[in-house]
């Protein structure tokens, strides 16, 4: 009787223990979407993870496009650097089909102003063009996403202002060459 009151103990603690680490795993998930919201966390370095993802700059430098299967994060797709405090414009295109999916811009001062947000339950497409104060300082645009897919068109109507990124780097979307053990995804594990 003893034996059989041991392993009951036993496997009581094991069955506790898978729950705490389930509940643990589903903590950090739902927090996942919680830098959706968050402008200081946006203004950090690019935190994202995507699937099915490519981007391309074109037109000498001029155009943007991203497409993505999935994406959850936010990522730099182009940067100015002003003198003085001006105003631009960039033509957007996007396409969405499932999540949300915010424009942004991180001003000099690391402050986030959302030049355009979609919702796909709501409203899925929008082609127009996006006014932008700019700060004297460096100046982000950023896409942030949560638990989208769809497509991202970005141009410049008049004087480049902006270089998107891509110019002089890899394509956002390809994975580094010690994937999966490089520091970029050991959050993942």
């Amino acid at each position: 009787m003893l034996k059989y009151i041991k392993l009951f103990r036993i496997n009581v603690g094991l069955v506790l223990i898978f729950c705490c680490l389930f509940a643990l795993a589903s903590c950090k998930n739902s927090q996942k979407g919680g830098e959706y919201y968050d402008s200081k966390k946006i203004a950090e370095p690019d935190s994202f993870s995507t699937y099915d993802c490519s981007s391309n700059v074109s037109d000498s430098g001029k155009a943007y496009t991203c497409s993505f299967g999935k994406l959850d994060g936010f990522f730099e797709v182009a940067r100015a650097e002003v003198s003085n405090n001006c105003f631009a414009s960039i033509r957007g295109s996007i396409d969405l089909e499932r999540g949300k999916l915010n424009v942004v811009l991180i001003n000099s001062k690391s402050e986030c102003e959302v030049l355009k947000e979609l919702d796909s339950s709501q409203e899925s497409r929008f082609d127009g063009d996006l006014s932008i104060n700019c700060l004297n300082g460096i100046n982000k645009i950023k896409i942030v996403g949560y638990d989208c897919e769809g497509i991202v068109n970005l141009s410049q109507n008049e004087e480049m202002i902006f270089r998107f990124s891509g110019d002089d780097q890899d394509n956002l979307c390809e994975f580094p060459d010690d994937f999966p053990f490089s520091e970029e995804f050991s959050d993942l594990v």
